[in-house]
């Protein structure tokens, strides 16, 4: 309901690059990845589609998504590097359900921008510097990080940049 006309230009516009398909392709196996997102979350709307999209596109993975409420215990083992839970958290299971792999909240280049700034900047600036991230990337950043999750997973060295619970 949120947000709804960003989701589904996302949806529609979402594509992955044939290289980074035939990577995942590559892989092999069965995997699912599990979403926690919520339809008002900006950061949910620019990544999901692009993870759905890779699902669509890729024999053996799938893709759930559920609301906080139902992955309330999967968002508190993989919180952010600043200890909050938060969406989207992606959690890639192998075949036996077993953790092969995560992303929490933001790709890779913006969460290490965002953690440097966000002392320094007001929130408003960091959501226009998100927004101005996402229109650029394109998704290239989330899709190729989750591309090479899958490898990583597959290689037997699971990736998932978080806070370690205690």
């Amino acid at each position: 309901v949120a947000r709804r006309e960003g989701w589904l230009r996302l949806q529609a516009e979402a594509q992955i690059s044939p290289a980074l398909l035939a990577r995942a392709r590559a892989v092999g196996g069965e995997w699912q990845l599990l979403v926690i997102a919520v339809d008002r979350c900006g950061d949910s709307m620019n990544s999901v589609p692009y993870a759905a999209r890779l699902a669509d596109s890729v024999p053996g993975l799938s893709l759930r998504i559920v609301q906080p409420s139902a992955g309330r215990a999967v968002q508190a083992a993989h919180r952010t590097m600043d200890g909050r839970m938060a969406t989207p958290t992606l959690v890639l299971l192998d075949a036996a359900g077993n953790e092969a792999g995560c992303l929490v909240e933001l790709p890779t280049p913006l969460r290490h921008w965002t953690d440097k700034a966000r002392a320094t900047v007001s929130d408003d600036s960091l959501h226009v510097y998100r927004d101005a991230f996402y229109l650029k990337d394109r998704g290239v950043s989330v899709s190729t990080e989750l591309v090479e999750m899958l490898e990583a997973a597959k290689a037997g060295t699971p990736r998932c940049e978080r806070l370690t619970p205690r």
